[in-house]
């Protein structure tokens, strides 16, 4: 019995220690190859996120610049109009004195 105890038990740890180092060899493959998948996948992901940044980035300076040009161009439309509606108002004005000048002379 004690014999049969010692080769059962023998026989047994020799399979435990082969589960054990097939069970490693299976998990470090595992392991290296879901990391690797997992690293491209990261990398493309930032590789799409950077583009997509950059795009957004560009779009962004030139709606600013579009922006920047129309406000210029208004800011000048209305600079000018103002200046003539001025000097329209200013010669109104001088007509103005000069009419009242001319009913004052003929009162």
């Amino acid at each position: 019995f004690s014999a049969g105890l010692a080769g059962f038990s023998a026989v047994f740890s020799a399979g435990l220690a082969g589960f054990s180092a097939g069970f490693s060899a299976g998990l470090a493959g595992f392991s290296a190859e879901r990391f690797s998948a997992g690293l491209a996948g990261f990398s493309a992901g930032l590789t799409g996120f950077s583009a997509g940044f950059s795009a957004g980035l560009a779009g962004f300076s030139a709606g600013l610049a579009g922006f920047s040009a129309v406000f210029s161009a208004g800011l000048v439309g209305f600079s000018v109009g103002f200046s003539a509606g001025l000097a329209g108002f200013s010669a109104g004005l001088a007509g103005f004195s000069a009419g009242l000048a001319g009913f004052s002379a003929g009162f």
